[in-house]
């Protein structure tokens, strides 16, 4: 399999792949376009953009073809031994999982837009970039020439961004022997010294706490944005993250840059290469599947940050905030009594994208990153090794990953159970049905000598139970709290508050809600167009609260020695 990208209509966003299939030798060829790509759980349908479709066979001939679904052609090649498939990418989305082209970069994800024979996915695709001198390519493939690449099959090339740029900016570090490579795409100007210094101490980390890494070489592709933007995306030899502004890089957004880089790491080895039975290996066509988000995604949303503390790239406080940001994010999310952490897994690919109905569902990546940090502790409570939940996941990269195997939920268990050396699975209903976590919270962090406290918003706004923004004259809710004032008083999604007790907004509603305290409340609001009224007698009691902590007064000798086992293992 032979692809060639080139872009001859950039402002337009048009990108041309031609892809060449030798040793035809069946009557009628099948070609697919994935429907999804690994590491967003979700139906993308590709197809959608596709324009020209045109096939010829080794001499410029048309080859006839039909559609046989959304993104299945059947090509009929009787005595061709060569087919030629020649098709336009609409490419205007830029995020880290999409293909985009402009004037500056071409920028491909080829599981967004390469097709692919089913029964030839074992076979070498060999890629050109056709871009001229001075654009370089940054990608994860092994490399020919500067514009040509190859992979050992299609999964690997699914697995391959690339970003082709004259003003990509570029360092590179080793760590145990491992290449890698920093790509900038985008306005920044970096502290290369800081951030090779931070970099090696994460990744050199997480090696050790794997023992192994499963590349020789591994790429940081950032796409920097002059606007407020955070996306991830996990490969096997490099990751894609969006991030900006550029302004704020090295600045008021540098402990998000170094998290979002270390949970991408991370996922090379936790769920590129370890990954569920129901994703291996991942079918491109439809859904796959899986209870095991919180595994996946939860353990890697923990490992990240731990990661970054554990190797002093951040200290307590910082790394203390972040576990603060879950716990508000979990306490402010009604649906943790509605579904569980692993049915919610189950239904990414159904909403879990996007806000859906409220209080209906759970996050895999908030749920299962305090779930991690509950299994964590109890296995250093638990164990008379003194491991934790790196010595987990260390076995079973190399128990089943390294075996070509995936893993189940009692693969898990049966590991979990294993290094506390008790059984772990009583654990596993907090994941497995509806659960409320501040207690057991509470207790993993009294064994390190810690606490949570629970207060009061220090915004009005969020007291009554609300989240949003300011529009022009009002404030439009994004989010309302289960069973606060504003929820009991039937204000929902959507709505555009305009006046508290007849005085219009001005972007001051938390002013107005402070200044009138617990007086009775009469909120203006326009919903689908018409004009209405909310009353409320506050008493602030459910609205949005805020997590702290905190090291206890006093802690003890064995808190202490907990709190010590706990980073290191």
């Amino acid at each position: 399999m032979k692809y060639t990208f080139s872009a001859k209509n950039s402002e337009s966003h048009i990108l041309t792949v031609q892809v060449v299939i030798d040793k035809v030798n069946e009557e009628r060829l099948l070609v697919q376009l994935p429907a999804w790509r690994p590491g967003r759980y979700e139906l993308a349908n590709f197809a959608k953009n596709i324009q020209q479709f045109q096939v010829m066979d080794q001499d410029g001939q048309e080859l006839k073809f039909t559609k046989l679904s959304k993104d299945i052609w059947e090509i009929r090649v009787e005595k061709v031994q060569e087919v030629v498939i020649e098709y336009t990418y609409y490419s205007a989305e830029l995020n880290a999982g999409s293909t985009y082209l402009s004037y500056d970069q071409m920028y491909v994800n080829p599981v967004n837009c390469c097709l692919y024979c089913p029964n030839k996915m074992d076979q070498e695709c060999v890629v050109h970039v056709d871009v001229p001198y001075p654009y370089e390519v940054a990608t994860g493939m092994e490399r020919i020439d500067d514009f040509t690449f190859r992979t050992n099959d299609f999964h690997e090339l699914a697995d391959s961004p690339f970003i082709a740029s004259p003003t990509l900016q570029h360092e590179q570090f080793d760590v145990q022997g491992i290449e890698f490579h920093i790509w900038f795409q985008g306005e920044i100007k970096p502290n290369w010294a800081k951030i090779q210094m931070d970099f090696e101490r994460f990744a050199n980390e997480q090696i050790d706490r794997f023992g192994t890494f499963p590349r020789k070489q591994f790429h940081f592709l950032f796409q920097i944005t002059p606007y407020r933007s955070y996306h991830g995306v996990e490969h096997q030899s490099s990751t894609v993250c969006l991030i900006g502004p550029g302004y704020d890089l090295m600045s008021k957004r540098y402990i998000d840059f170094l998290g979002v880089s270390s949970h991408e790491l991370y996922h090379v080895w936790n769920v590129k290469t370890l990954r569920p039975d129901d994703m291996y290996p991942y079918d491109y066509t439809r859904e796959n599947y899986s209870r095991l988000g919180y595994v996946y995604e939860g353990v890697t949303t923990y490992m990240g940050d731990k990661l970054l503390f554990a190797s002093g790239v951040i200290d307590e406080t910082q790394y203390f905030k972040e576990l603060e940001t879950y716990l508000d994010r979990h306490i402010h999310n009604g649906g943790r009594f509605n579904m569980s952490v692993a049915d919610s897994s189950f239904d990414t690919w159904l909403d879990g994208y996007t806000p859906g109905v409220p209080d209906r569902k759970t996050s895999i990546y908030t749920e299962g990153c305090l779930f991690s940090f509950i299994l964590d502790v109890a296995l250093i409570k638990s164990s008379n090794s003194n491991y934790g939940l790196s010595e987990v996941m260390k076995r079973m990269y190399v128990e089943l990953a390294c075996a070509g195997k995936g893993y189940s939920r009692e693969d898990y268990v049966q590991t979990l159970s294993e290094v506390a050396e008790c059984d772990m699975a009583p654990y596993f209903e907090l994941v497995e049905t509806p659960s409320d976590y501040i207690a057991e919270i509470e207790e993993s962090l009294n064994v390190l000598g810690l606490e949570v406290e629970v207060v009061d918003s220090t915004s009005w706004t969020r007291r009554i139970g609300l989240k949003g923004n300011y529009a022009e004259n009002g404030f439009i809710v994004s989010d309302v709290a289960l069973d606060s004032d504003a929820y009991q008083s039937d204000i929902i999604r959507n709505d555009k508050l305009v006046s508290v007790n007849g005085f219009a907004l001005n972007n001051d509603l938390d002013d107005w809600l402070s200044y009138f305290g617990r007086d009775k409340l009469e909120i203006g609001l326009i919903r689908n167009g018409q004009c209405r009224t909310a009353m409320i007698s506050p008493d602030y009691a459910n609205g949005f609260k805020k997590c702290r902590i905190r090291n206890l007064k006093t802690k003890s000798d064995e808190q202490s020695q907990n709190f010590e086992l706990w980073l290191n293992n």
